[in-house]
């Protein structure tokens, strides 16, 4: 069991290369199942982005780190390009208010938010 939230990531990172090297045995009655499970992965690690993005919020961590807006230090912090940080801003807000869409994404079936 991981010790921590950057640890447990980090080991969902490993496994996500370990599979993707298996993809070279996958057969041909494997592949929609697969196409399937990386789909609901991804989705399922967009909502713990989008939670990771609102604790930065809640802890305005921007704001401690010389930023006076938490779009341009996310952009900074991920690599994303602006527009798409500030989307992700303002997804992780609203998806605070939004219980069910968040127990959705985070089963999997909710795919990226417009």
């Amino acid at each position: 069991m991981a010790a921590s939230f950057t640890e447990a990531m980090e080991n969902i990172l490993g496994d996500a290369r370990a599979a993707a090297k298996l993809l070279d045995a996958v057969t041909v009655d494997e592949i929609e199942g697969a196409l399937r499970a990386a789909q609901e992965a991804v989705n399922v690690l967009q909502e713990v982005q989008r939670r990771t993005v609102a604790a930065s919020l809640r802890c305005e961590t921007w704001s401690a780190n010389g930023f006076r807006g938490p779009d341009r230090w996310l952009a900074r912090a991920t690599d994303l390009r602006l527009w798409r940080a500030r989307v992700l801003c303002h997804q992780a807000e609203a998806m605070q208010h939004l219980p069910v869409a968040q127990a959705a994404a985070l089963a999997g079936g909710l795919h990226e938010l417009p």
